[in-house]
């Protein structure tokens, strides 16, 4: 890779719980300096993973230099303890870490036999996140994602979700297998704060007091 290309991070913080396998992981410009992936619940195996990559870098937690954040979509609780994290983190530094985040369905057509093929993710219930070849994204209904299915990758996130009774491979969504900062910088982008990924974001309607009359 070009020395242009290279990340100027000496200890930089990969923390994905998007799916059922958690990923803590320390990329290397061409690899991983370490790497914890866990199939049990983000509440516990993040929090391990995290000091188990300290302990491997023999570093500490304000030697972190950069967080990579996967913003989602995918498992709520798990992306809810990852951004928990990334904040506390990212508050009790005594500098000033990057904040790189990424997609989780960008990071799946990294993982993909055919990267050109579309993906399904579970969004709600009866609606489904569609990646589409060209990159991007949107919300389909149930009736939409039935037929779209068979010619499509789906990206499982959470373990008890609708399966469809005839689907394209499964996406092995194992962070491992990319080459570090060499194949996630594709995805990789600055932000200036942390926030999850959510096309359809909830919406509530504004309290209006009106004073009764008579």
């Amino acid at each position: 890779m070009p020395e242009a290309e290279r990340y100027p991070f000496s200890h930089p913080l990969l923390l994905d719980a998007s799916s059922t396998h958690v990923h803590v992981g320390v990329p290397s410009n061409d690899g991983w300096r370490s790497m914890h992936r866990s199939d049990t619940p983000a509440l516990v195996s993040i929090f391990e993973g995290f000091r188990h990559c300290l302990e491997e870098m023999q570093a500490t937690a304000d030697s972190i230099d950069a967080i990579l954040f996967c913003e989602g979509p995918g498992s709520t609780l798990g992306l809810r303890v990852a951004l928990t994290l990334a904040k506390t983190l990212l508050s009790r530094s005594t500098h000033s870490p990057s904040i790189l985040t990424y997609n989780s369905l960008h990071a799946a057509t990294l993982l993909c036999d055919d990267p050109n093929s579309p993906i399904l993710a579970p969004y709600r219930q009866g609606q489904w996140y569609l990646h589409e070849p060209s990159g991007g994204i949107r919300v389909i209904e149930e009736t939409e994602a039935l037929g779209c299915a068979p010619r499509s990758h789906l990206l499982r996130q959470r373990k008890n979700w609708r399966q469809f009774a005839e689907t394209g491979p499964e996406v092995d969504y194992d962070l491992s297998r990319l080459s570090g900062f060499g194949v996630l910088g594709a995805i990789l982008r600055p932000v200036d704060s942390l926030a999850l990924f959510d096309l359809r974001p909830a919406t509530f309607r504004k309290w209006n007091h009106e004073p009764k009359l008579g």
